[in-house]
This record gives structure tokens, C-alpha cells and sequence, in this order.
């Protein structure tokens, strides 16, 4: 049973993985245009606003999608899913409607508090449409998930990405319109998602008004709203604290080596937790079928996350200096295997927090991540004035951890979910060490030498994990069966 379990969330997971990869990889491939074109003050400009602009969506779309995603399945709302989610889109358009209205009235004020230039309004302007739209393609996304229309998820993930991307190379080489292009590029993504995703959304909504079935999705999902924005604040609060310590374009340096790593995120946290949330709730009714399901999915995860940590961690001096044309990129590279880790930490709470969920403790949820973010703001402003940037990717880091510990510890309390803590440890040990040793080795010698290194500390990962007992007897036996098959036919 736990085996098919994972191979479901494998199956799922790899199909979104297609559309996430894809974005990540263009991103990748688009880096030696944008470093050519823009500056790390541009850079800045956009990590401001995006999280500006978060900051105000997140107050719509988080509980709009908590409250759907928990009860779209439940049993009560079975024969209602439709008039739900038909309620909730229209809760969810009243509400950005106000929004976005106040945002482009204050767009002149805010350019000059945040980017301290006020003929930036017209930028401001842009994110006010992006503030409007986003809500509604999040549901809409959100909608296809819970539908598992993994195939369609990907390929209306693709299709607005290379839409998207052909407008702004066009605007940014063409037109000259600078970090305007990346902008614009965002605001056309979003409304050819929702365009391609109306129609599923039209199909399966119920076009019938009700307030009273709003009541008990949105009583539950309103209360996480302080879980996401403490969430928030833990993966972009660093930002304003930068700013406030110093430039935009350190705020853009930091932003940039952020979205290094986030290959990671893309490439492997954001599939699992799109395949995760239907695979365990369609178990609901089954408690010891999840608990197996998810104690041992987290090991196999951290075990594959770290792996994928190293690897990103090992070589991004050389990603850097490979993709980005101006060298005043190059000093990212510092904060890379630190947020990639924290990415790391960040999918791993997407397993121990599942106690918490499936006992509908909606505050302790919100409590612990609240915990987390003052962590991570005191931390900030302890280790920002000093360290800069390194000091703000050490402080993310750290909240992650207090945060994973604080939702393992209510699962176990609340739903008597354990997770394999001696392996997981075991992983850390080994990942960290292989990653220490190598920098007594980085940039020491030729860059063959020094990449031909970095290849033997990462090969020796799974092999250090095999010698030092990691992997039992049936772990062993399963992951040799390739090297069987392939003795028994040649």
C-alpha cells in the first residue's frame, strides 16, 4: 500500500515536474540575457515588489485555496463541490477587486517609499494587474491539481511560460524596455493560464450562490492565514531588511542567487507538493496507511533532496560564473547552498506538517510558522548589519529548522505521526561533511581539478550512505535489482 502511495506521488510528481523543470530551465538558459541587459538595482526592483505584491495576494488566495483544497473532497462537500468552488472564485474576485483598485491609486506613493523613485509609478501599475490576476490563476491551478489533470497542469504551465518568455525578450532586446519586459512577461503568463484553465473551471462549478457553504471552509482556512504570511516573511522578509540596511542592488545581488537556488524548488519541492496534497487526502479515512505513507516518503525525499542540495551547492561558483555575462553576479554564489538547503527543509515540511492538517489544528498551524518568522526577523536584523547577505541566507536557513522541529513535534502530538529522526540525522551528517570537505579543495587548483573533485565528493554521497549502513536489507535488494537484471541478460 505505501509503495503504491509513492509511486503515485512519483507518477504525479513527475508530470509536474515537466511544466516546473521547464520554467527553470529557461530561466537558466535566459540568464546570460537578462545579466546582459539588466543590473542588479533591476534585479532589486522586481524582489521588492514581488514580494509587495505577495504580501497583498496572499491575503486572497491563501485562504481560498486552504479552503478549497481541504474540503473540495470531503465527504459533506461531496455532492457540493461545484457551488464550492463557483463561491469561492467569486469571495475571491470581490476581494482582489478592492485590492487592486487601492494598489494603483497608491502606485506613486509606494515607488517612492520602496524604490525611493516615484517616476516608477508606471512599474507599480503593472504589478496592480498582476495583483488582480494572480488569486484567480492560483484557484484555477489549484483546481486542476485537486482534479489531478497533471498532464493539463503541465501543459498550461508550459504554453503561458514560452508565451510569456517570447514577449519579454522581445520587449527587453527589441524595445529596450528593460526590467519593464520581465513585468510585462509575468502579467501575460498569468492571463493565458487563466484563459486556458476557464473552461475546466466554467465545467465543474455549479453556478448557484450559497453563503452558508463558504462558512466552514473559509472558519477553517482564515485562521492559516497568519501561517502564510509568517511563510512569507520566512522566504522573502529579507528582502526589506536588506533594504533596510542597504542597496537596492544588494537586494537585487541577493535576489539573484536566490533564484539559483531555486532550481531546486522548482525542479523537485514544488512537483511533491503538488502531487502530495490529493495522494493524502484521497487516504483520509485510512490514518495508519498515511502515517506509513508519509514517515517513510520523508526520508526518501530528504534523501533525494540532499543529494540534489550537494550537487547545486558543489558547482554554483561555476553556474554563476557560466550563465551570468557581468561578474558583479558572481558574488551569489555564497548564499546558494544555503538557500538551497532551506529549500530542502522547506520540502520536508510538506511531510511533517500533515498531523497538523488532517486534525484541521488550524491555529497551531498558524502559531508554529508565527514562531518560525520571528525567528527568521530577529535573526535578520542580528546577522544582516554584519553579513549582509550571507547573514540573511543563514537566517532563513535556521527559521526552516525551528520550523520543521515545531511541526513534527505537534504531528507526533496530534495525530501520533513519527518520522525516522536517526536517518534523517544520518543524511545530514553525510551531505554537510562531503560539502565542508570540498571547500578545503574550491578554487584551489585548475578548474578541471577542481570540478573533477567536486564529481568525487558527490559521487561519494550514496556511496558513504551504503557503507555507513544507511539503506536496509530490502532498500539494498530493491536498488540492486537494475544491476540484476542487467547480469541476468548479459
Amino acid at each position: 500500500m505505501i509503495i503504491d502511495q509513492i509511486k503515485r506521488t512519483i507518477q504525479l510528481g513527475s508530470i509536474y515536474s515537466i511544466g516546473s523543470i521547464s520554467q527553470g530551465a529557461l530561466f537558466v538558459l535566459l540568464f546570460p540575457i537578462y545579466t546582459s541587459f539588466l543590473s542588479p538595482h533591476d534585479f532589486g526592483i522586481i524582489g521588492l515588489m514581488s514580494i509587495t505584491v505577495s504580501l497583498l495576494t496572499r491575503f486572497v488566495s491563501a485562504p481560498i485555496n486552504s479552503a478549497f483544497t481541504r474540503f473540495y473532497y470531503a465527504p459533506e462537500y461531496k455532492e457540493k463541490s461545484g457551488i464550492l468552488l463557483f463561491n469561492l472564485f467569486l469571495w475571491a474576485l470581490l476581494i482582489i477587486t478592492f485590492c487592486t483598485v487601492i494598489f494603483w491609486r497608491i502606485s506613486e506613493y509606494l515607488a517612492g517609499v520602496l524604490l525611493q523613485d516615484r517616476s516608477l509609478a508606471h512599474l507599480l501599475k503593472v504589478y496592480a494587474l498582476i495583483l488582480f490576476l494572480q488569486p484567480l490563476s492560483s484557484l484555477f491551478l489549484c483546481l486542476l491539481r485537486m482534479l489531478e489533470r497533471a498532464k493539463y497542469f503541465v501543459f498550461t504551465s508550459i504554453s503561458s511560460l514560452l508565451i510569456s518568455a517570447g514577449l519579454t525578450l522581445y520587449l527587453l532586446i527589441v524595445l529596450k524596455k528593460g526590467v519593464l519586459s520581465l513585468i510585462v512577461g509575468n502579467l501575460l503568463s498569468l492571463i493565458v493560464t487563466v484563459i486556458m484553465v476557464l473552461p475546466v473551471f466554467i465545467k465543474r462549478s455549479t453556478f448557484k450562490l450559497s453563503r452558508s457553504i463558504l462558512i466552514p471552509p473559509l472558519k477553517y482556512a482564515y485562521p492559516l492565514l497568519l501561517s502564510e504570511y509568517s511563510n512569507l516573511l520566512i522566504q522573502s522578509g529579507d528582502r526589506y531588511v536588506l533594504r533596510i540596511f542597504n542597496s537596492v542592488s544588494m537586494v537585487g545581488l541577493y535576489s539573484f542567487g536566490y533564484q539559483i537556488a531555486g532550481i531546486l524548488q522548482t525542479a523537485l519541492v514544488t512537483p511533491l507538493k503538488q502531487a502530495l496534497q490529493p495522494v493524502v487526502l484521497k487516504q483520509e479515512a485510512d490514518p495508519a496507511a498515511i502515517r506509513g505513507f508519509l514517515r517513510v516518503g520523508a526520508t526518501y525525499f530528504y534523501l533525494i533532496g540532499c543529494a540534489a542540495c550537494l550537487l547545486i551547492s558543489l558547482f554554483s561558483r561555476e553556474i554563476l560564473m557560466l550563465f551570468a555575462r557581468k561578474e558583479v553576479f558572481w558574488a551569489a554564489w555564497v548564499i546558494v547552498p544555503i538557500i538551497t538547503y532551506s529549500y530542502v527543509q522547506h520540502g520536508l515540511g510538506n511531510f511533517v506538517g500533515w498531523g497538523m492538517g488532517l486534525m484541521k489544528k488550524s491555529f497551531h498551524v498558524s502559531g508554529i510558522v508565527l514562531v518560525a518568522a520571528l525567528v527568521n526577523i530577529g535573526l535578520n536584523f542580528l546577522l544582516v548589519p554584519q553579513w549582509g547577505m550571507l547573514g540573511a541566507a543563514f537566517a532563513t536557513m535556521l527559521s526552516y529548522i525551528v520550523w520543521n522541529v515545531l511541526k513534527a513535534y505537534y504531528s507526533a502530538k496530534f495525530y501520533d505521526l513519527r518520522f525516522e529522526v536517526g536517518r534523517l540525522l544520518h543524511i545530514t551528517v553525510i551531505g554537510f561533511g562531503l560539502y565542508g570537505l570540498s571547500l578545503l579543495v574550491d578554487n584551489n587548483g585548475a578548474i578541471g581539478t577542481d570540478v573533477a573533485l567536486k564529481l568525487l565528493f558527490f559521487l561519494g554521497y550514496p556511496l558513504i550512505l551504503w557503507a555507513t549502513g544507511f539503506f536496509s536489507e530490502s532498500e539494498k535488494e530493491y536498488l540492486l535489482k537494475p544491476v540484476n537484471r542487467f547480469k541476468k541478460a548479459y
